[in-house]
């Protein structure tokens, strides 16, 4: 059987010490923490390309306020873990992995009580071809006495192809994310309920081009697109080609061209066009 036991220990601890000023009167800070965490597993490969693992975690945290170790407060984390690996071919490889924790006594009122994460990536690379990508998504909810809940996710790809004289790649990555929670305080008597809520979604596009025209002399471009919509909105574009030439005693000379054109959508008070020329020299050994 090919089965394996997998184990891992953490241990982290950060101490900070200050103060600040307040009305003139200088405050004592005092921040000490420390980590600890276990997990363990097995691993079992079914073949040469397949791989799947399952284990547990356990952390603790505890937190002091002061020297004398008063305000003190500790968080456990308990959860299970589990991934798999498959390799489909010497090209092609991909990969899938699950968390799920339960925390006791969160520190904040946006401190999870609950964590999910999924993430799963894909690899390909041929011989003048490039493929990868990955997902993720995120989950925190904090279910105590006002409810909070988070959620995340992220998409990557990216593609290329490259050979002795030309090299060109693209690639889009997006992320969503939103935030949303009820919050119940006392306001001269009465109990006010503040309901939260913000999302935004932030995509960039870029791609580049390289081109060896000879020994000497090479083109190219590189540009990239980012617009953000939700609660701040702009978009944002960036365009760069260039030349290059290489002289015999190992200099490199390099003459750019770049355009950026910024907007915000919402406001428009911060935008503008810029055109931008650039000369770099460097040398190469």
């Amino acid at each position: 059987y090919n089965i394996a036991i997998v184990a891992a220990v953490r241990y982290k601890k950060f101490e900070q010490e200050g103060s600040f000023n307040v009305y003139g009167a200088e405050m004592p800070m005092y921040l000490d923490y420390n980590t600890l965490g276990l997990e363990g597993g097995l691993q079992y490969q079914v073949n040469s390309k397949f791989t799947f693992t399952l284990g547990f975690r356990n952390e603790k945290r505890e937190v002091m306020h002061s020297e004398d170790a008063t305000g003190g407060e500790e968080t456990k984390r308990t959860g299970l873990f589990g991934n798999l690996k498959l390799k489909l071919s010497k090209a092609l490889r991909m990969t899938a992995d699950y968390q799920y924790g339960s925390y006791t006594d969160p520190f904040t009122s946006i401190s999870p009580t609950d964590f999910h994460r999924f993430r799963c990536t894909f690899k390909y690379k041929g011989k003048n071809l490039f493929l990868n990508g990955s997902f993720q998504y995120k989950l925190s909810e904090n279910d105590l006495d006002d409810m909070w809940k988070n959620e995340r996710s992220q998409l990557n790809l990216r593609a290329g192809y490259f050979d002795k004289k030309v090299k060109f790649g693209m690639g889009y990555n997006l992320i969503y994310s939103k935030n949303e929670g009820d919050r119940n305080f006392n306001f001269y008597g009465r109990s006010v309920t503040w309901n939260i809520l913000n999302e935004g979604r932030t995509s960039l596009f870029d791609a580049y081009l390289y081109y060896k025209l000879d020994k000497k002399i090479s083109v190219g471009a590189h540009g990239n697109y980012y617009k953000n919509d939700g609660y701040w909105e702009l978009e944002r574009t960036i365009i760069k080609p260039f030349i290059k030439y290489s002289f015999d005693n190992g200099f490199i000379g390099k003459l750019s061209y770049v355009y950026i054109d910024y907007k915000e959508i919402e406001y428009g008070m911060n935008n503008y066009n810029a055109d931008i020329f650039e000369i770099s020299f460097g040398y190469k050994w």
